[in-house]
C-alpha cells in the first residue's frame, strides 16, 4: 500500500501496526506511538520526502530478514526516533538513506547480529544499546554524538566513514568494547577508555 497526501497518519499509544507487505510513505509523515512489528521479509519504504517519527512511548520491533527494515528510494527520507527501535533480527542491517537520527530520549538496542551506520550527517543524542555479542559498526559517512550513550556489553565498531565526539565521553569498565579499525575519530570531546579498545 502506498501511503501519501499532506496529512498525517497518527497511531496512538494502544496500537498495533503489523506488516504484512512493503508500506510506501511517499510524501507521508507517519507519527507512530504505539507499536509496529516489522517481521517476515518485510520492510517500511520511505520515498519522495516521507518521514517515520518514533515518537517516546512508540516501540519498533525489527525481526525482518530483509537487509533495509526501513528502505529509502534514492529520494529525500527522513527517520527519527525518540521511542524505542529493537533490532532483533540476526540479519546485518542498515538504512540507505541519509536521514536517520537517534535522538534525545530515543533508544536503539541491538540484541542480535549487526547493524551499520552506513549513510548521512546526523547527530545523535540518544542511547545505543549493544547487547552481548551484537555490534553497532560506523562504515561511511559522519556521525556525530552529542551526549549520546552506549551502553551493553557488545562492540562499538568502526571500519570507514567519521565518529565525532561533540561532548566529553567515557566508555566505562564492562560496558561496550571498541574495534577501530578504519575511518576517522575527531571532535572537541575528550574520548577515555576503561574498557578494550582495539585499533
Amino acid at each position: 500500500v502506498t501511503l501519501q497526501g499532506a496529512g498525517t497518519l497518527n497511531s496512538s499509544a494502544t496500537s498495533t501496526t503489523t506488516l504484512v507487505g512493503t508500506p510506501a510513505l511517499s510524501g507521508k509523515t507517519w507519527n507512530q506511538s504505539g507499536t509496529l512489528e516489522i517481521g517476515g521479509a518485510h520492510r517500511v519504504l520511505i520515498a519522495n520526502g516521507g518521514v517515520l517519527n518514533n515518537l517516546a512511548g512508540g516501540v519498533i520491533n525489527d525481526s525482518t530478514t530483509n537487509t533495509w527494515p526501513i528502505e529509502g528510494n534514492g529520494s529525500a527520507a527522513t527517520f527519527t526516533n525518540t521511542g524505542t527501535f529493537n533490532k532483533n533480527s540476526a540479519t546485518t542491517q542498515h538504512f540507505n538513506f541519509d536521514g536517520f537520527t537517534n535522538a534525545a530520549g530515543g533508544t536503539f538496542n541491538i540484541s542480535s547480529g549487526t547493524f551499520q551506520l552506513t549513510q548521512g550527517t546526523a547527530t545523535d543524542s540518544g542511547t545505543y544499546h549493544i547487547g552481548a555479542g551484537s555490534t553497532l559498526s560506523v562504515t561511511g559517512s559522519t556521525r556525530t554524538f552529542n551526549n549520546a550513550s552506549f551502553t551493553g556489553t557488545g562492540v562499538l565498531g568502526q571500519t570507514g566513514g567519521t565518529m565525532e565526539f561533540a561532548t566529553n565521553k567515557t566508555f566505562v569498565a564492562g560496558g561496550p568494547t571498541l574495534l577501530l579499525t578504519g575511518g576517522i575519530v575527531q571532535g572537541a570531546g575528550n574520548l577515555t577508555v576503561n574498557n578494550a579498545l582495539t585499533l
